[in-house]
């Protein structure tokens, strides 16, 4: 099932950057904790700094969550990385993009 995108901010965390997706079509919504990694966001923007990784997931973060829906349709999350407030995270790594 394919993720849709939620107007809940997007905030840094210490792989990267993360946001809140739903899963289509769950009533009630379920969530993924989508986080594109440090990797991914400098694969995105290889002169940004650290601090501005929120910028540059801001300024493509459509492209973000169209990859983390595709992955999360075709793969799902791998439990290794893990859980966010209980539910499962998906991670946009830089082998993820195209």
């Amino acid at each position: 099932m394919p993720l849709d995108a939620t107007s809940r901010p997007a905030v840094p965390v210490p792989q990267g950057v993360g946001c809140w997706m739903a899963v289509k079509k769950t009533e009630p919504a379920e969530f993924v904790w989508v986080v594109a990694t440090r990797g991914a966001l400098n694969q995105l923007d290889p002169t940004a700094l650290e601090d501005q990784h929120l910028a540059v997931f801001n300024k493509n973060r459509s492209d973000i969550e169209s990859i983390a829906s595709k992955k999360f349709d075709s793969e799902g999350p791998n439990p290794d990385d893990g859980e966010q407030e209980g539910r499962p995270v998906l991670m946009v790594r830089s082998s993820d993009l195209p």
